[in-house]
């Protein structure tokens, strides 16, 4: 589970600062999260990740778009995922 907490923490830490960091730190970023990916699937795990876009209201400026990330991460053999054979998905 240190590995997960981990990687979350690297995650929400990248989030954060993402937009305030060079291109050449973006790109450095993204390896390391890719590196971190990999550690977490050959230690077991899935990561699935969703993008949200909300509606923030109130307080003193207009109304405006706020992205909101999911990210669920569960042991590979979870009963829970469900896997499409990929054959299938096409066929007529």
């Amino acid at each position: 589970m240190v590995l997960v907490g981990a990687f979350l923490q690297e995650l929400h830490d990248h989030a954060e600062a993402y937009d305030d960091i060079a291109p050449g730190e973006q790109v450095r970023a993204a390896f390391e999260l890719n590196k971190s990916l990999r550690e977490i699937e050959e230690a077991g795990f899935t990561v699935f990740g969703g993008r949200e876009i909300q509606r923030l209201e109130g307080g003193v400026d207009p109304p405006s778009n706020w992205p909101i990330a999911h990210v669920r991460i569960l042991r590979a053999d979870n009963p829970a995922i469900v896997r499409v054979n990929s054959d299938s998905a096409h066929s007529d």
